[in-house]
C-alpha cells in the first residue's frame, strides 16, 4: 500500500454541483440578511437553523 497520509494541500472531495452551491448560497444570504437586519440574534439565528436542518450539525 502506498502512503495514505494527508497533506494540507489534498483536496479529495468532490465538488458539489453547481445547484447544490447554489442553495447553500441562498440560505446563507437568507440567514445573514435576518441576522445583519436585527430580526434575529445570532443565537436565535443558529437554533433556527438547527431546528430547520434537523438539529444534526455541529454546535459551535
Amino acid at each position: 500500500m502506498g502512503d495514505t497520509t494527508l497533506r494540507d494541500d489534498d483536496d479529495a472531495a468532490p465538488a458539489l454541483p453547481a445547484w447544490v452551491e447554489s442553495i447553500f448560497s441562498d440560505e446563507r444570504a437568507y440567514w445573514t440578511a435576518l441576522r445583519d437586519g436585527g430580526a434575529i440574534t445570532v443565537e436565535e439565528g443558529w437554533e433556527m437553523a438547527q431546528r430547520e436542518w434537523g438539529g444534526n450539525g455541529p454546535r459551535v
